[in-house]
């Protein structure tokens, strides 16, 4: 049967941003697992660190005021479709990074065993479109990821192992992308869409897509639990620093907790593979959103590649009361600052002002973050909100 498969609207799969702390397959739910849909604590506070990193390069890697940051995507036909979605959303934004360099390396028909060929034409290509930015392999040093393995290269039987097999591979990978870009800082992945439109014999079908997932899930979980395999710090670094970006699985027409959902035939091509532009733009959207506004990719934004100074060391920023009920008040030393930000522990900006008077009155309990940006430097500090 040619076409989409659009009956094949629900698998009956729990995304793993629902599971909570019930369990699949053994396995607890949560994308950082433990029930957690946000980052825990240390791993935040160390993709934040990390993300200071992350200046402008020359070619040789060496930072340079007019040098260039490099932020590529790296995987198949839905990634490329994905992320040029995004960079649309970039270039209309009048707060990105102008060091910020975005390089569309996904390419279609290549899945994770053609990237695993690393003499193959995955590699040509992904060169091709280096040099053509101008972007050395020293510059690049942020991925996104999106990867998969194509149906006719999973063997008939395979079942649940997929899960591990995936691991390997994207483990593989990593370790790869950080020999070949070494000032790689971070790895975001986004898993796999939707597969159970597609036809018969073709794409990434579920439960495979669903599968995908896991393995990214599971990689993630190994490193914020200190596994060596994917250290991501230090002379001794074998990867990047590893999160989410945004989860794009939902069971087809069933929509998630947070109310995402694929739709055949509004949001995939004919061959159910595929986004068209519905699907595309509404995982361009969750992209953009993500990475203008998450604590660890202000070096997505304009005027944070300079220095950024963590207050708990250099006390840059005094925030009192801390703990508050109503109003909190800010005292730093320089009054050249440009913007002031309040960030909640699920990455998401709630708040932006230049007055250093802030009513947290409406705010709900819970620990923040306030950013205070100046022309060359960010200062950071936490108060608690009672």
């Amino acid at each position: 049967m040619e076409g989409q498969q659009c009956h094949n609207d629900s698998t009956g799969l729990i995304p793993i941003s629902d599971l909570g702390t019930n369990l699949f397959n053994g396995m607890q739910g949560g994308l950082y697992g433990n029930g957690q849909n946000t980052t825990p604590q240390n791993h935040l506070i160390a993709g934040i660190q990390i993300a200071s990193e992350i200046k402008p390069l020359n070619t040789q890697g060496n930072y340079a005021s007019n040098g260039k940051i490099g932020f590529i995507s790296m995987g198949m036909s839905n990634a490329n479709i994905f992320f040029a979605g995004l960079r649309d959303s970039a270039i209309a934004f009048p707060f990105l990074n102008s060091k910020l360099t975005m390089i569309n390396g996904a390419t279609g028909g290549f899945d994770i065993d053609a990237m695993l060929d690393t003499t193959g034409q995955y590699w040509t290509t992904l060169n091709q479109k280096l040099t053509f930015a101008g972007i050395t392999n020293n510059q690049v040093q942020v991925i996104w990821f999106m990867q998969a393995k194509h149906i006719s290269g999973i063997p008939q039987n395979e079942g649940i192992e997929h899960i591990e097999i995936m691991e390997s591979k994207f483990l593989q990978a990593f370790h790869y992308f950080k020999i070949i870009f070494p000032n790689l800082k971070q790895i975001y992945c986004s898993g796999r869409d939707y597969g159970g439109y597609s036809q018969p014999g073709g794409g990434n079908p579920e439960p495979y897509s669903f599968y995908t997932n896991w393995a990214f899930r599971k990689l993630v979980e190994r490193q914020i639990n200190g596994d060596t395999l994917l250290t991501y710090s230090g002379s001794n670094a074998k990867t990047a620093w590893l999160s989410w970006a945004n989860n794009v699985w939902a069971d087809g027409k069933n929509s998630r907790t947070d109310g995402f959902n694929w739709h055949c035939p509004d949001d995939v091509q004919q061959d159910g593979v595929h986004p068209n532009a519905s699907g595309k733009a509404k995982v361009a959207s969750l992209l953009f959103q993500f990475f203008k506004s998450d604590t660890t990719s202000f070096w997505f934004r304009e005027n944070t590649t300079t220095n950024i100074e963590n207050t708990e060391n250099t006390k840059g920023i005094k925030i009192y009361p801390n703990p508050a009920m109503d109003v909190i008040k800010l005292e730093f030393n320089d009054n050249k600052y440009s913007r002031i930000e309040v960030v909640n522990y699920n990455s998401v900006i709630i708040e932006e002002t230049d007055n250093i008077v802030i009513n947290v009155s409406g705010y709900s309990s819970g620990t923040y973050l306030i950013r205070v940006y100046s022309s060359d430097k960010i200062l950071i500090e936490k108060f608690i909100k009672q």
